[in-house]
């Protein structure tokens, strides 16, 4: 299974990705909504364990409130500058800046409340046989301007 370092949200932005994720499986009924937990992917990693010190991005942040659809992905944008720094450190990349929803282009618009908190997390993934498993391996919160 392939690792991924991410971001984890603060609880109310969690809240409102999901709140708004349960309305779209709902109304669509792709699985695709329920499939990954509320993060942001910085990328592909050989990583087991977190690295001792990475940059916290800038804090607090805004999320565009209307999602995009780009490489197979439904997500809401998050501009590039805010993660590179942390990319760069981690030495990862991945496609675009954002928090996934799903894999259904859908118009969709909405405000999701600034991000004020980080956690660094190893996320593991799978898709086998038409089900994603995923699990967080290990996490630890960022502080702003600390690395």
């Amino acid at each position: 299974m392939p690792n991924f370092y991410c971001l984890l949200l603060p609880q109310a932005t969690r809240t409102a990705v999901n709140c708004l994720r349960t309305e779209l499986f709902q109304s669509t009924g792709d699985r695709s909504f329920r499939s990954l937990p509320p993060c942001i992917i910085l990328g592909e990693t050989e990583a087991t364990t977190l690295p001792p010190a990475v940059p916290c991005p800038s804090l607090p942040f805004e999320i565009g409130k209307k999602a995009i659809f780009k490489e197979g992905f439904l997500f809401f944008p998050i501009e590039g500058h805010i993660l590179q720094p942390i990319r760069n450190q981690l030495e990862v990349s991945y496609p675009f800046s954002g928090i996934i929803l799903g894999k259904s282009d859908l118009q969709i618009e909405r405000a999701i409340p600034f991000v004020n908190d980080l956690r660094l997390a190893l996320l593991e993934y799978k898709e086998s046989q038409g089900l994603t498993l995923w699990r967080i391996l290990a996490e630890k919160h960022l502080q702003k301007d600390k690395g």
